[in-house]
């Protein structure tokens, strides 16, 4: 990706605040400071054979181009922490930075942390004389924590499991960190109270100590969660980002075709999850400037832009906080003319058994389509007329089969399955011939990370006539 690539998602910074736009706008973000340091982010690779190295490569080899001065992993490298798995990862380095150097002799560092995976799963090893017992992760001697200063930038890293030592270690060098210059601390957990919808997070005393630092920036990852969420940048007390996963990234529950993680699955849906999704490999390359952090997100499968730069001022002034982006993020709309189609078949619901449904396609909501935002999900309504009362009856959320993707990468029309006995019947009537009593149509509505919805389009009414009683 070049530099101009890079910095071709469009914000602005100045007196009016901070925005994200779209490459379609115009312009292209020229920061008032210097570039100070420039990061190659990613998390949870689970290297398992040489198919996943491949992907690792893939990344490192986008890092190289970037000329990143560090590469920075927020936990599970290894997949069940096997010995030969961290070994595979240390052989892939040696190819893409040899002698720990990048692009004209350039050394390159690393930041990695630990996460429970480096350490190694139950159940999932063979051999436990590899595992559990590290004495050192990736030629480092292996800390319950540890500071790293990469051209002037403190990193405090938190080794897994939730422990105490870093918050030990951010108390003690408290005069050295305050400040308005950013430090970054890494763990693999999300902190609790930062980034929303994680499954999993830590205790929440680390989030305690961190109020104190509004110029700490946190680096989690663990939860897999899709980096094209909006809200996987949180900024409240200080700053946190999810980094997302180099391998297959968790489904965001209640939606009609994923399921949630950790939640027996009821199986009353109507669709089957969407697959295991290995093909979400996210990366972030992060640069450092004096008035503010950029973080450039990444397709690495497709080598493609992910979703726009997000853009940090520096220091921080509450315009990146989730509830300030939300009120600036457009909703996102249809392509004119676009239309609901509805036809019946056989399909299958998530009990895997064969039923007749009513499929509602709708075409995607995408920037390339002219809307100023990609749709996150969308919310389909069933909804019912009865004389002059409307009321939705059934209403789901979905997502496309590539919403995770890079936007070209997704697919252009999506589908949402009601059960054939989820639509109305018309009442029976007393006083007369058959007659139209009911009706009901479906509507689409497009969302954006943060819920807010764009216009619906909906399908014409379908008259329903009653049966004499």
């Amino acid at each position: 990706m070049t530099r101009k690539g890079f910095l071709g998602s469009i914000v602005a910074l100045g007196a009016t605040g901070w925005a994200i736009r779209t490459e379609a706008a115009q312009g292209v973000f020229k920061p008032a400071g210097k570039l100070r340091l420039k990061a190659g982010v990613f998390s949870d690779l689970h290297i398992s054979d040489e198919k996943s190295v491949a992907i690792v490569e893939k990344a490192l080899r986008h890092f190289r181009r970037e000329r990143v001065d560090v590469v920075v992993c927020t936990g599970d490298v290894a997949n069940t922490g096997l010995k030969s798995q961290l070994d595979l990862f240390e052989a892939v380095w040696d190819r893409v930075f040899p002698g720990g150097k990048g692009e004209s002799g350039v050394p390159v560092e690393r930041v990695f942390v630990t996460g429970n995976h480096d350490k190694g799963v139950m159940g999932q090893h063979t051999d436990a004389s590899q595992v559990k017992n590290h004495k050192t992760f990736l030629g480092e001697p292996l800390v319950p924590a540890f500071v790293r200063t990469v051209k002037g930038y403190s990193f405090v890293c938190q080794n897994w499991i939730h422990g105490k030592e870093a918050r030990e270690l951010i108390r003690a060098h408290a005069s050295e960190l305050k400040g308005s210059k950013p430090f970054f601390y890494l763990q693999h957990s999300h902190l609790k109270g930062t980034i929303p919808n994680a499954w999993i997070t830590d205790r929440g005393e680390t989030t305690s100590v961190l109020k104190d630092f509004p110029n700490c920036v946190a680096l989690t990852g663990h939860s897999h969660w899709p980096l094209v969420d909006e809200r996987s940048l949180w900024q409240g007390a200080f700053t946190a980002v999810n980094c997302a996963c180099l391998r297959y990234c968790m489904q965001p529950g209640g939606r009609e075709n994923t399921r949630t993680f950790g939640v027996v699955d009821p199986k009353t849906s109507q669709m089957p999850p969407l697959d295991t999704m290995n093909d979400c490999q996210s990366a972030m390359v992060m640069c450092v400037y004096d008035d503010a952090i950029v973080f450039s997100r990444w397709d690495e499968k497709n080598a493609l832009p992910l979703a726009a730069d997000w853009v940090v001022p520096w220091p921080p002034n509450g315009e990146a906080a989730i509830e300030a982006r939300a009120k600036r993020t457009p909703v996102p709309r249809f392509a004119a003319g676009a239309e609901v189609t509805v036809r019946r078949g056989k399909g299958t619901n998530r009990a895997g058994k064969s039923v007749e449904q009513v499929f509602v396609d709708f075409p995607n909501c995408r920037e390339s389509d002219g809307s100023p935002v990609r749709a996150f999900d969308f919310e389909v309504s069933l909804e019912t007329r009865l004389v002059d009362v409307v009321r939705p009856t059934s209403v789901k959320r979905v997502f496309s089969r590539g919403f995770y993707r890079a936007e070209s990468k997704d697919e252009p029309t999506v589908t949402c399955a009601f059960g054939l006995e989820e639509l109305p019947v018309a009442p029976k009537i007393n006083d007369g011939p058959k007659r139209s009593t009911a009706a009901y149509r479906f509507v689409v509505r497009p969302c954006n990370s943060f819920g807010a919805k764009g216009p619906e389009i909906c399908t014409a009414w379908t008259e329903l006539t009653g049966e004499e009683a």
